[in-house]
């Protein structure tokens, strides 16, 4: 950005149409509000840089509108997996807890 410098002295007028250019330059170059892009000109996000991120919907992430999401998991597909915390629970789309396997492996050494 050509940045322009204002002078003491110089006229109203001047220092107007210098500030008017310096941010009409600025604004013109600036991302566009949806700025969506098919590859990476926009740069992708980091660790320690803020940038964009591609969403892998086959590992279960879902996208709509700008929300991310994850499905639930089943025994045939990826997403999120929800604890069973009861022995009693026969849902093969859930996994049984920490707290539950020691009590089942507890009960088994019995």
């Amino acid at each position: 950005m050509a940045k322009q410098v204002i002078n003491n002295l110089e006229s109203g007028a001047v220092v107007r149409n210098k500030i008017n250019s310096n941010f009409t330059e600025l604004y013109d170059e600036k991302a566009s509000k949806n700025h969506a892009f098919t590859d990476s000109s926009y740069g992708g996000a980091t660790s320690n840089l803020y940038g964009h991120v591609k969403v892998d919907t086959s590992n279960g992430l879902t996208i709509n509108d700008g929300l991310l999401g994850i499905a639930k998991s089943t025994p045939n597909s990826t997403g999120s997996v929800q604890l069973a915390d009861s022995l009693d629970i026969d849902d093969p789309n859930r996994a049984l807890s920490a707290s539950q396997g020691k009590l089942l492996n507890d009960t088994v050494k019995e």
